[in-house]
Order: structure tokens, then sequence, then C-alpha cells
């Protein structure tokens, strides 16, 4: 079972306790809301819903259940999170609304052989995208969201303010 400590909230999100403790301390200077409770342990109802929090970014509302695409099904103007693969390996994941003509693009730019899409709701739209690469961590994502970011992300996200 997760705790406060700062330890536990490291592990959870795979950073240091360091970059455990200065997130947290960060966000309660921002908001003059006390987070920690010691040095060493963030408060436990904080620590529930940084937990909790954590888990809903990470469902399959948002990470994506991968499905292929199947170049013969028709595909509408709308908001995507696509994926590429090279041999198997997710190598990309990118965000679009029209998702032929972004693929087209890549194929210049990018080696890979294998495409899969989520279709998502345009409010989730760039947050899904961030959110999966956070997740995966795809090697042609320039641009990465560290495992520290996404800490503060959501931490950003909470509702104990």
């Amino acid at each position: 079972m997760l705790t406060g400590s700062l330890e536990d909230v490291a592990r959870a999100f795979k950073i240091t306790k360091k970059e455990a403790y200065s997130g947290a301390l960060y966000y309660s200077n921002k908001r003059r809301f006390k987070i920690l409770e010691t040095p060493d342990k963030i408060g436990e109802e904080f620590a529930d819903q940084i937990y909790e929090k954590k888990d809903y970014l990470l469902s399959d509302k948002y990470i994506a259940p991968i499905t292929t695409y199947k170049s013969s099904a028709p595909v509408k103007i709308a908001p995507y999170v696509y994926f590429l693969y090279n041999d198997g390996v997710l190598v990309y994941i990118g965000q679009t609304k029209r998702l032929l003509m972004r693929l087209a693009a890549h194929q210049d730019t990018k080696v890979f052989n294998g495409v899969s899409v989520k279709e998502v709701d345009e409010k989730d739209f760039e947050l899904c995208e961030s959110l999966n690469i956070y997740y995966y961590q795809p090697v042609l994502n320039i641009q990465k969201k560290s495992y520290s970011e996404f800490y503060k992300l959501v931490l950003r996200m909470c509702d104990f303010w």
C-alpha cells in the first residue's frame, strides 16, 4: 500500500525523493496550502488524492488501449491521438484532426511500418497526447515529457486547493 512518504511518492512516479519534495513544496507555496506534513511526508489526504488522480489520468480514458488502424476504415475529421510503430516497437505519438494527411506527412520524416489510433474528446485532445507520451516514452518524441513533469501535472490537477 502506498503512503504519503516521499519515498513512496517518488517510487510511484518514477522520480527521485528530491523531485517529489520540491514538487510538493512548490505547489504548497504556490497555492498557499500545506501539502507537506513533514519534510519526508505528504499529508495522507493529499497523498490519497495524488494517487487517485494519477490512476485516473493513466486510465483507459486517456491512455490508449490501442486499436489497429485499418486503411479501409472510413476516417472522419476528428481529434485523434496516433501511435507510430516500427517493427512492433512504439516510436512516436502525435495528435491530429486530419489523420490521413498527418500520417502521409510523417512518411517523409519518420521510419514506421505500423499505426494505431485513439479517437478522443476535443477537450481532452492535448492532455491525452501528453499523457500517452509520459506513459510510453517513445524514442522519436523529441519533446518527451519527464516523469517529474507528469508528477507536477498530477499535483496541478488535484482538487485539494
